[in-house]
């Protein structure tokens, strides 16, 4: 007994087929995009703080243009010294040329460093970033809990996407603050939390325009 196929299967077929294709080009539509490896360039950074006195930050940019990394010798928050060492912060401005069409924006930040918390203390490492002449500061805090005595990385993405205008040039200034909150039990609980030049690193994110 031959079969024969319905034409409902067959519009059916033809309907899947459709909707795939569309999911593929919206996919497309949507990826990622950013100016060809090599085009981005740092053409100057300024900084200062306590977090970073100055001698103590370099930078350096991949060459696809994706990711920063910021390399600290000197941010170190302690609770071995005077109150005031507690909390130490960088206030950076990093001037970015790049291909005409595209806008710039600040999408994670990875930090990476070194902690030694007592039981009962804590710490955090807070970021921001905002684009001068916009309106608006993307944040982002990550928070260390004692005991521990270890190297850390963590990666925290910003509450808000900022990007600037479009064109080919950009500053970007963003903001690191690390905290160590000595515990009450037991007494004399402390502890220090350090940024290292790595795996410390800002992504990058794009958009044409």
């Amino acid at each position: 007994m031959m079969r024969t196929v319905c034409p409902i299967t067959e519009t059916a077929r033809l309907l899947l087929t459709l909707v795939l294709l569309l999911i593929l080009l919206l996919a497309g539509q949507g990826s990622a995009v950013s100016p060809p490896p090599g085009s981005v360039t740092i053409n100057g950074f300024s900084y200062a703080g306590d977090g970073c006195p100055p001698g103590s930050l370099e930078f350096a940019l991949s060459e696809d243009g994706q990711r920063m990394t910021p390399m600290f010798t000197k941010f170190t928050a302690t609770t071995h010294k005077s109150a005031a060492h507690r909390t130490r912060r960088c206030q950076m401005s990093v001037d970015l040329s790049y291909p005409e069409g595209f806008a710039v924006g600040l999408g994670s930040v990875t930090f990476g460093g070194y902690a030694k918390l007592d039981g009962g203390v804590s710490g955090s490492i807070k970021a921001f970033y905002y684009i001068p002449g916009k309106t608006g500061t993307a944040r982002l805090t990550r928070k260390i809990q004692g005991p521990m005595d270890d190297n850390f990385e963590y990666t925290n993405g910003f509450d808000l996407a900022l990007y600037g205008e479009c064109g080919n040039k950009q500053t970007l200034s963003v903001g690191l603050e690390v905290t160590v909150k000595p515990g009450k039990k037991p007494k004399g609980a402390g502890g220090i939390i350090q940024l290292k030049s790595l795996p410390n690193a800002w992504d990058l994110v794009w958009k044409q325009c």
